[in-house]
């Protein structure tokens, strides 16, 4: 692995996001390369900096707090010189920085106070709809590409610890691609990412309870329940089962969309 490769995979190491063998690799690289590792070290202790400005037990005001950090982030300046940041000036690194930093201490000030959190407005139809966009927009970044819906479950359950149970598709119209890892309202999740004739689809599940989909329209047909929102331009629908939300997001019917979770009426 190069010095380029690792500073690109390293926030997602730091994030324990990475699979076992590329972490592996990453873990080995940092071991031998001084310089790589010690900018982990300056984005670990920069994180720990900012947990503290986020921690709720701190009273501490937080423009207190964001000049310890700050006082950190200098600090780690002068340990960085030949680093990958040199490329930039100064005093753009340290307002970068200050920025990220600042709007972190005003989010958890706002926790702290009972305020509003970002997502706080946002339904969870909207945060599925807006994965799924982010994950178009980002070029589509499968981590299993396979067509085989037993492997991608299994492989979902390893990385996410959720029993995704993707359906076995009984159409050539309905075809899965691949799937990847990632987070819903804080919450690991599964994503699947199908194609429903040519067009995207998403398969997302993760723990859950009614309390995520109360927005939603509820549809009790058949003896089985489904709730249906649209965002976006985009249907979601969902369901729930054992304490796992499974959803599906895309363009195409509601029906078809059930198809995804298994669910879709004959006839």
């Amino acid at each position: 692995m190069t010095c380029f490769e690792a500073r690109e995979y390293l926030f997602a190491f730091l994030d324990g996001e990475l699979d076992a063998p590329l972490s592996i690799e990453l873990q080995r690289h940092l071991e031998h390369c001084p310089e790589c590792a010690r900018e982990a070290e300056i984005e670990r202790s920069i994180r720990r900096q900012l947990g503290t400005v986020l921690n709720p037990q701190d009273a501490t005001a937080p423009q207190d707090a964001l000049a310890r950090v700050m006082a950190q982030i200098r600090s780690a300046e002068g340990r960085a010189r030949r680093s990958v940041w040199r490329r930039f000036p100064l005093h753009v690194r340290l307002l970068g920085l200050a920025a990220a930093v600042l709007l972190l201490a005003v989010g958890g000030w706002f926790a702290l106070r009972g305020g509003p959190r970002p997502e706080a407005n946002q339904s969870f139809a909207d945060l599925l709809v807006a994965d799924f966009q982010h994950f178009l927009e980002a070029g589509k970044s499968l981590q299993l590409q396979s067509s085989d819906p037993k492997e991608a479950s299994t492989w979902l359950l390893e990385r996410t610890h959720v029993a995704a149970a993707l359906p076995v598709m009984q159409h050539d119209r309905c075809k899965l691609v691949g799937a990847r890892s990632c987070k819903v309202s804080g919450r690991p999740a599964a994503f699947a990412f199908y194609e429903i004739g040519g067009e995207p689809a998403s398969f997302v599940a993760l723990a859950g309870s009614d309390a995520d989909l109360h927005e939603m329209q509820m549809v009790s047909e058949g003896g089985r329940t489904h709730w249906v929102d649209r965002c976006r331009g985009h249907t979601i629908v969902a369901c729930i089962t054992d304490g796992i939300v499974r959803a599906a997001v895309g363009r195409m019917s509601e029906q078809e969309l059930l198809s995804l979770l298994g669910m879709a009426h004959e006839g």
